[in-house]
């Protein structure tokens, strides 16, 4: 079905977040999994740093006004850091990670997730870090 793998499912009766839902979720038989929450997670970090929510998917859908945030935040933070926001809220639902194994490294400013026993500074410990209320 439209290339879709087969672990993607329907779920009738969605609840939409403005700014933070997906396309998908705005179809009532749209095909949503772990993407559609990754979608919600770039969403949310997007808001952190701008201050607003993005605008809603089905306007993007139509037509993307959205500025990247590679390139509206790049003063203020690290491009990997905003690479994975932009890649979390790409509008078509098979462009972004499709699940947290791929989206994992890209947390990593090196892109390499650390082996076991080592502590690495992650991009989200990075962002947080930045945020007003998070400084001593």
């Amino acid at each position: 079905m439209h290339g879709f793998p087969q672990s993607r499912q329907t779920q009738p009766g969605q609840v939409i977040s403005p700014g933070f839902s997906p396309i998908e979720q705005y179809d009532t038989n749209g095909y949503v999994g772990p993407w559609t929450d990754i979608y919600a997670l770039g969403a949310t970090m997007r808001a952190c740093i701008e201050g607003r929510p993005p605008p809603p998917a089905r306007e993007r859908h139509e037509h993307d006004g959205m500025k990247s945030a590679a390139s509206a935040f790049r003063r203020d933070y690290s491009p990997p850091l905003l690479e994975l926001i932009d890649w979390c809220m790409e509008v078509d639902p098979e462009l972004r990670p499709q699940n947290v194994a791929q989206l994992r490294p890209a947390f990593y400013a090196d892109g390499q997730a650390p082996g076991a026993g080592v502590e690495a500074e992650s991009t989200f410990d990075r962002l947080v870090g930045h945020l007003p209320w998070a400084k001593g």
